[in-house]
Formats: structure tokens, sequence, C-alpha cells
């Protein structure tokens, strides 16, 4: 039942770190929504 480290960890670490780059794209684009926003009602 136990493996080896990485036979149980590499697909999760692969999950992991997609997921990272989703949330970060993500982060980037409502920081990006909202600067947009507060531009025009400031204007």
């Amino acid at each position: 039942m136990a493996g080896r480290y990485g036979e149980w960890c590499g697909a999760a670490s692969a999950t992991l770190i997609g997921v990272m780059r989703g949330a970060r794209d993500t982060a980037r684009e409502i920081t990006q929504f909202l600067g947009a926003a507060g531009e025009r009602v400031q204007s």
C-alpha cells in the first residue's frame, strides 16, 4: 500500500502547481479589472 514518496506526491504536486498558476492568473485579471473600474470612477 505504501509506495515511495514520488509515487504519491508527483501527481498531487503537479496539480497544485497547475492550480497555483490558474489562481495567480485569475488574481492578476481581477486586479486589472478593478484598476480599470477605479479609473473610470475617478474620471
